[in-house]
């Protein structure tokens, strides 16, 4: 069992602490997850709070058939495109944000890219088209195994298999002689 499965559990039983440590063990991947689809930091941690509180709410609804981290990303992906889906036709972007020549993975990373070798690597995957972006980000990022990832994507584990073999393989094309030395 895995160690959010191992919390919950304790939180059914009654232990409060446990989901504060979910939310610890959970919160800013998620926020991460969510942001993949909405693009706004700022949304993505609203709907990261709400799918936490639907865990909250509805804690009976879990079943344990998948990792409770499987569970939390589907709720929030799904609460993210129920988002998108009523969001106004007219989005309200930031000036400062549209004069900034950074990409989304440039800002994401930025905490993260401290090297050359992580500078590389965004900008390859920044290239990919979004839903090979968020296999490789589930896979390598959250450890998800393929199943997990399918469930999230609401995919076929062969099609997650052959996203990823596909990902992997513009990857290599993308960081080119460049890359070579850092994989």
């Amino acid at each position: 069992m895995d160690k959010g499965a191992e919390l919950f559990r304790q939180f059914l039983d009654g232990d409060e602490k446990a989901f504060e440590q979910i939310v610890d063990l959970y919160f800013d991947s998620l926020i991460f997850f969510v942001d993949s689809f909405v693009h706004d930091k700022y949304t993505a941690e609203d709907i990261a709070i709400e799918s936490l509180a639907q865990l909250y709410l509805k804690r009976r609804q879990y079943n344990f058939n998948y990792s409770l981290k499987t569970y939390l990303f589907t709720i929030g992906k799904n609460k993210a495109l129920n988002f998108l889906k009523h969001q106004h036709r007219y989005e309200i972007v930031d000036f400062s944000e549209a004069l900034s020549s950074q990409n989304k993975y440039d800002i994401l990373y930025e905490d993260i890219a401290i090297s050359e070798r992580n500078r590389i690597i965004a900008a390859a995957i920044n290239q990919l088209s979004p839903e090979m972006q968020k296999v490789i980000y589930l896979f390598y990022f959250e450890n998800l195994k393929h199943d997990e990832i399918a469930v999230i994507m609401n995919k076929r584990k062969k099609q997650i298999y052959n996203i990823m073999f596909e990902a992997k393989k513009k990857l290599k094309l993308l960081i080119g002689e460049e890359g070579e030395d850092l994989l």
